[in-house]
């Protein structure tokens, strides 16, 4: 096997190790190899100082014997008596000097074997003292003997010195060079790291900046140049993500409304009444403080109200009345009205940003304007001929009516109430060329549901983020402290499993929202249903759910439409999810599972592939009697109609055992 391949496998096994492990892992590590460089940085400096102690030591003991020497030479040179007393008392500190050398665990036992001794002192001692005593003037022989004694002790002592000076300095320099080669290796440990958080997690991140950096700045199209420098900070990216989450709840609450409406509009008996359905229904995204219809009248300024939501009077006359005086404070002082006379100027929808330090107090009193701050949308509802009918909504402050908002707000007004007052068609398929496209449709709803995956992905970056920061500030102060970084090299290859974690959810979130209409492919069912896996599989394995996958071999390809099958799919595991914790709402059940299996059929005159979904939760019926799916996700009917849009179908069926099936059909 090639180093390449084992290279290969190594990192498909560092991938499938938790982050949150390894970062913990990597840390401790991190921190053990500094206290090991710390605990031998100091003994390097203790050992430092004891050499400085004992060759101190023995430079005193050289000085000292040197003095000795000179003073008896001395005396015997000037042939005066010998100051015994004085001598011995030299002597006997030598003693001590000597001891303490001899004791020191660091000298070896080498160099104390032709060291000086005791026995050695009394000798010179005992050769002083017969000097001293000799009555007349001492002999050759004498003297002869007492000066080489005191030539070889100093010789000896002088050696002594030299050779545990060259000691110590060769062991201080071994010591040291072992601290620069553990330095060394510290450095291209830190250098290696930094080069695979570069390849693993910047580029990653900085696509992942690229993507929701365009979502923000309100490109349909998704995918810009990646090679543009974009100037983002991961606090941006999760600041970016987080918005993305608030946006697909407002999203979502406009898709609920839309649902409701539906409900609400069976029960309409006339056009007053379903005004007042649609200002109900908004008026469930507590976002929306204020929502009012008006009539447009000839040779009037502003509409006129006929229905309202959202005042603090307790009636909708009391609405308004209130409304009515609004609107003439509006044709002397303008501002708070600019949406709705931009729409009749342009027959556009229109935004506006204003304030509500102008407003008076009384009239303040009665609107549920409690900020300075708050911003108005105002939508064109159209009739054949000309304008007749404008919704105006007011929301606080000035972060709000995006334009994702403002076009599924102009589908539910120009679609739904079009359709259900003037009795236009309400089948998708047969859209007026002013609504929204079913791609267009598909789309948002994949936004949606971006922005719902994405939820759960802020908090990873963070964690990834504050992990690597963390991580890589350890390894950092390991180039001020040298030591033994043996263990550095697991601790990147654990690093780098987790980082190809981030980049393979960043590459599903970006193929994710991709526009069908940048891509005319054929999909395997296998690239259809991977990307799925990866994106929901941290959600099920959290909630206790097994996601069992069975995909036959030799299936055909699906021509176009990928994404939409993606997003039906999406739609479907999300809604078994919900019936599954609603029958088993907490720990583990070997019935909470999810089946996904692909097939292929043979029918008289062509074949079918099947996508079939089973599970064990409850009843469609007792999750909602529409057959719809959490929020921000598909109904049923949104997504049998996505694949009936290119030939397919959705069928949803109660098998035995308790089991819920749910097959989608593709002609083959």
């Amino acid at each position: 096997m090639t180093s390449g391949k084992k290279a290969g496998l190594f990192q498909q096994f560092l991938l499938r190790l938790p982050l949150k492990a390894m970062f913990l892992a990597s840390t401790g590590i991190a921190i053990f190899l500094l206290t090991m460089v710390t605990i031998l940085g100091v003994k390097q400096y203790i050992l430092y100082q004891h050499c400085e102690q004992v060759v101190t030591a023995s430079r005193q003991l050289l000085f000292e014997f040197s003095t000795i020497k000179e003073h008896i030479n001395e005396t015997l040179i000037t042939q005066k008596k010998i100051q015994f007393k004085d001598i011995l008392g030299e002597i006997e500190e030598l003693e001590a000097d000597i001891t303490l050398i001899r004791n020191d665990i660091l000298i070896p036992e080498e160099f104390k074997q032709g060291f000086i001794s005791q026995i050695d002192l009394v000798g010179l001692v005992v050769k002083l003292r017969a000097v001293q005593e000799t009555i007349d003037t001492p002999s050759p022989e004498q003297l002869s003997t007492l000066t080489a004694l005191l030539r070889s002790m100093f010789g000896r002592v002088s050696q002594f010195h030299q050779g545990l000076s060259s000691y110590t300095q060769a062991l201080l320099l071994g010591l040291h060079k072992t601290l620069v080669g553990c330095l060394a290796l510290v450095v291209f440990v830190v250098s290696t790291l930094l080069f695979l958080i570069n390849r693993s997690i910047t580029n990653p991140i900085l696509q992942l900046g690229h993507q929701v950096r365009s979502i923000d700045d309100k490109n349909t199209d998704p995918q810009i140049n990646q090679k543009t420098n974009l100037d983002v900070s991961v606090h941006e990216i999760i600041n970016t993500v987080t918005t993305l989450a608030a946006e697909h709840l407002r999203l979502s609450q406009i898709c609920n409304a839309i649902a409701l409406y539906e409900t609400l509009e069976k029960n309409s008996t006339s056009p007053t009444e379903r005004w007042q359905d649609i200002c109900s229904v908004l008026q469930v995204n507590a976002d929306y403080c204020l929502v009012w219809v008006g009539t447009i009248i000839e040779d009037k300024e502003l509409p006129q109200p006929v229905s309202a939501c959202g005042c603090l009077s307790t009636s909708e006359e009391g609405c308004l009345d209130i409304l009515d005086h609004l609107l003439k404070y509006c044709k002397t002082a303008g501002g708070l009205c600019n949406s709705v006379s931009k729409v009749m100027q342009t027959k556009t929808a229109t935004v506006s940003r204003l304030f509500t330090s102008s407003l008076p107090e009384s009239l303040r009193n009665l609107l549920p304007f409690s900020d300075d701050t708050f911003s108005s949308a105002s939508f064109p509802v159209p009739s054949p001929n000309e304008i007749l009918t404008i919704i105006t909504l007011y929301n606080h402050g000035h972060q709000c009516f995006s334009s994702r908002e403002m076009t599924l707000l102009s589908y539910f007004f120009n679609h739904l109430i079009h359709d259900k007052i003037n009795n236009a068609p309400s089948n998708l398929n047969s859209l007026p060329a002013n609504t929204l496209s079913i791609e267009t449709l598909s789309r948002l709803y994949r936004y949606s549901t971006l922005g719902s995956l994405t939820t759960g992905l802020a908090h990873e970056l963070t964690d990834l983020s504050n992990g690597a920061i963390n991580y890589t500030q350890a390894l950092l102060d390991l180039t001020d402290e040298p030591g033994q970084l043996s263990e550095s090299t697991t601790l990147l290859q654990k690093l780098l499993t987790e980082e190809k974690k981030v980049s393979r959810l960043t590459v599903e979130l970006q193929q994710l929202a991709r526009d069908n209409s940048e891509e005319n492919r054929q999909y395997t069912v296998q690239e259809i249903i991977a990307p799925i896996i990866t994106l929901t599989k941290g959600q099920t394995k959290t909630e206790g759910i097994a996601l069992q996958i069975k995909i036959a071999h030799g299936l055909p390809v699906i021509p176009k439409n990928g994404k939409d099958i993606q997003l039906v799919i999406l739609s479907l595991i999300q809604n078994a999810r919900s019936r599954i914790l609603a029958k088993y709402p907490a720990g583990n059940h070997k019935l909470k599972q999810i089946q996904i299996a692909a097939t292929l059929t043979e029918q008289t005159g062509h074949n079918q592939l099947l996508i079939t979904m089973q599970d064990h939760g409850t009843a469609w019926q007792s999750t909602d009697h529409s057959g719809s799916t959490p929020e921000p996700w598909p109904q049923l009917q949104q997504c049998r109609l996505f694949l009936q849009n290119f030939g397919g179908d959705l069928k949803v069926e109660s098998g035995s055992e308790q089991q819920n099936i749910c097959t989608i059909i593709f002609p083959c």
